[in-house]
């Protein structure tokens, strides 16, 4: 029984094993630069599944911290955001999450209605 099942049957995160993850190098996978591996989509898949084969929890941690979080500011953001950001992801220094939801569709992407736009205010919020 791996030893991170105490922390999957109390719902907890194993924070301590962050530094180890960091230690691996493989946060970004295929990011080029900004202190990211640079790997190729199988060499970041194999340290994936390499990751699952301890706990797949942890695999599922690394798996939205970089492939969802950090891709998404590598492929989309501008060079300001990704200098701001990535270098911290890549070490784990800094820890990503990623939000797809609104209410009534849960996470079914397809069926998400929320627009945004352009309000010309001093303040600032979010709403939907």
């Amino acid at each position: 029984m791996s030893r991170f099942f105490q922390y999957w049957e109390k719902a907890e995160f194993p924070f301590h094993v962050i530094p180890k993850l960091a230690a691996l190098n493989v946060a970004g996978g295929t990011i080029q630069g900004y202190g990211c591996p640079g790997l190729s989509i199988t060499a970041s898949a194999v340290a994936i599944a390499e990751i699952a084969r301890v706990d797949a929890s942890c695999s599922t941690f690394v798996l939205v911290h970089s492939s969802l979080a950090m891709l998404t500011i590598g492929l989309c953001g501008s060079e300001a955001q990704k200098q701001k950001y990535l270098p911290s992801l890549a070490r784990f220094s800094a820890v990503a999450c990623w939000a797809l939801t609104e209410p009534d569709y849960g996470s079914d992407a397809s069926s998400l209605s929320t627009t945004a736009t352009k309000v010309y205010s001093l303040l600032t919020y979010i709403t939907e």
